[in-house]
């Protein structure tokens, strides 16, 4: 036997068998102890991207006490949604900064159909067309806009104008006209857009209606209004809006996308899918006038415009439309707000200086719009805000 040395045995016997469990508990530990670390540095990371994401989306944020906002109120709000099984996300901003933020479903990367809200984005579309000289005002003919110089003899009523189209006065319905519309599903979309050459289809249409005075919600208004986008400056409304709008909010094509690429055509009724708190830029950017972080994106007098009654309602709560915009009231306080189905909304109220973003899983595609925004905008939002006299 070798002396001075101690050799651990591996063969079969109490004192081996009790050092390979040994050894074996000790690999098992580091095993653990090395996935542990790998869980922990990966968690750390994607902490760190979305530190860095939220610091680097334009957003500041604040405490509700800092911008005068009782912090009891708006989390009661908060709790008001998580009764809601479908709620996805909830922000308030005021004076510039988010001050209440909640996901219930998620987190703040994830980004939701926002539906009609899309009707907003291309009516700000139109405001950068009007400004950069591609349409001359709204009141040019849309024919005109499109290229269909008609003979106005053979109009057997006002011609529609691009107003008309803002503002979903222009005579007809998504029941009654839907086949130009990008909410007919994919095989007749297609079908349509190859029987009809899309544009020509589009002329001879207008052509053959009157123009009312009266509001109908027709979201083939805003079909139109995209492809006007198209006609007009060459690129499809996607692009238009990343260029003037989107990437100067620091939206970038990662963060957005947007449905209905048909010959080069965006939808203009729905289809936008984006981050709640790009939405919030959005009424941001109309609640300061056009400005973002010190830049004019959109003209003055085209936000002022879009969020003031252009056509009025007959019945409901809501005093009537602008262009892409619904206009309120709420405890006094006039109220802009976009909306889409199942309950997306962005509302603005201007004397308080206040954004405010609801998501929502939509459970079905005929599911109405929800008003459960509006009673958190009189129960808790408008009450919470306490450095007004």
């Amino acid at each position: 036997m070798q002396e001075g040395k101690v050799i651990y045995s591996t063969l079969p016997g109490a004192g081996g068998e009790y050092m390979n469990r040994r050894i074996k508990g000790l690999i098992t530990f580091i095993i653990m102890l090395c996935i542990t670390l790998a869980i922990t540095l990966s968690s750390f990371i994607i902490d760190y991207r979305e530190y860095l994401g939220l610091k680097r989306d334009g957003w500041e944020k604040s405490g509700l006490k800092e911008q005068g906002m009782d912090l009891g109120l708006v989390y009661s709000a908060g709790e008001y949604l998580a009764d809601e099984s479908n709620a996805c996300s909830l922000i308030v901003a005021r004076h510039g900064k988010i001050v209440y933020e909640r996901y219930y479903k998620g987190n703040w990367s994830n980004y939701n159909n926002i539906y009609g809200i899309t009707k907003c984005v291309v009516a700000a579309l139109i405001g950068a067309a009007l400004q950069q000289g591609y349409i001359k005002d709204v009141n040019q003919p849309f024919g005109e806009v499109i290229g269909c110089c008609q003979d106005p003899g053979k109009n057997r009523g006002r011609e529609i104008t691009v107003k008309h189209l803002l503002t979903m006065t222009s005579g007809f319905t998504d029941k009654e006209y839907n086949e130009f519309s990008f909410n007919y599903t994919t095989e007749q979309r297609q079908k349509n857009i190859k029987h009809v050459e899309l544009m020509e289809g589009v002329r001879a249409f207008i052509g053959s209606i009157e123009a009312e005075e009266r509001f109908e919600n027709c979201s083939t208004s805003y079909d139109f209004l995209s492809w006007a986008i198209t006609g007009t400056t060459g690129t499809s409304a996607n692009k238009f809006a990343y260029e003037n709008i989107f990437m100067k909010l620091g939206i970038s094509k990662k963060l957005y996308r947007w449905n209905g690429k048909d010959k080069g055509y965006s939808s203009g009724s729905g289809g936008i899918y984006m981050r709640p708190r790009d939405m919030a830029k959005l009424g941001q950017l109309y609640l300061d006038k056009g400005v973002w972080k010190g830049k004019q994106l959109l003209p003055l007098k085209w936000v002022e415009e879009s969020t003031k009654v252009q056509v009025r309602f007959d019945n409901g709560e809501d005093a009537g439309f602008g262009y892409g915009w619904r206009i309120t009231e709420k405890l006094g306080h006039k109220v802009f707000y976009a909306a889409g189905r199942g309950g997306q909304a962005i509302y603005v109220i201007p004397d308080l200086d206040i954004v405010v973003v609801h998501t929502i899983v939509s459970r079905s595609v005929d599911e109405p719009e929800t008003g459960m925004i509006k009673d958190i905008l009189s129960e808790y939002i408008i009450p919470a805000v306490k450095d007004v006299n």
